[in-house]
């Protein structure tokens, strides 16, 4: 009886040890994969694939000479920040630096809308001199506008309003053609992948 009892006591002991060491390898293998998951989520915030950030690059429009301290580049966000599915949309970007050893923390920010006009063309108009006394400048191409990747052109609609102006035709066939042409422009777009949905007000201003 006693030694019955013995060999059942180790029987149960066997048990304990494998289920503690089930317990053990299962512990590791979380604790792996939890490490591998943190440091995903670290790469993907302070790393090359993490959104929004800013990659370096050459000036999508010349800058002219006298902004020596002209910085360009693109800043890459979430195309739809609503419908998050990992695409990224590229946006221009011209900082201008101020020489002021000691500048203001919060730098101006100049864009333009319209809705669809190009930032870009500000560079080469517009006196900057007055802010860069000490602040920094950052000019910055709102989501499809022209320089942006993408743009939302429409050459289809700019080509039927030529049309109409030349002929010229009347209301009616005019504006039947000019949706004719937008409904080619949304397919040609739509075509390509990109959500038009996500090229509004707020999505921009999520991007400043």
């Amino acid at each position: 009886g006693s030694r019955k009892m013995a060999q059942i006591n180790g029987l149960m002991m066997d048990g304990n040890l494998i289920k503690m060491g089930r317990l053990i390898y299962e512990g590791f293998w979380s604790a792996a994969l939890f490490s591998i998951f943190s440091v995903a989520c670290l790469l993907n915030i302070f790393g090359q694939t993490g959104v929004p950030r800013f990659e370096t690059a050459d000036c999508v429009v010349p800058v002219p000479q006298n902004e020596k301290n002209a910085k360009c580049g693109f800043l890459i966000v979430p195309e739809s920040r609503k419908h998050r599915s990992g695409k990224t949309i590229r946006l221009p970007v011209i900082i201008l630096k101020t020489e002021n050893p000691n500048p203001q923390p919060d730098p101006v920010l100049r864009t333009l809308g319209g809705p669809g006009a190009s930032s870009m063309r500000m560079i080469g108009s517009r006196p900057f001199s007055p802010w860069l006394k000490d602040r920094d400048v950052i000019i910055l191409e709102q989501r499809g506008t022209r320089y942006a990747q993408p743009a939302l052109d429409c050459p289809e609609v700019d080509a039927a309003n030529i049309k109409s102006a030349k002929l010229p035709e009347d209301t009616k066939t005019a504006r039947k053609n000019e949706l004719r042409a937008a409904r080619l422009c949304f397919e040609r777009l739509t075509g390509q992948g990109i959500n038009l949905n996500a090229y509004n007000s707020a999505e921009s201003a999520a991007d400043i």
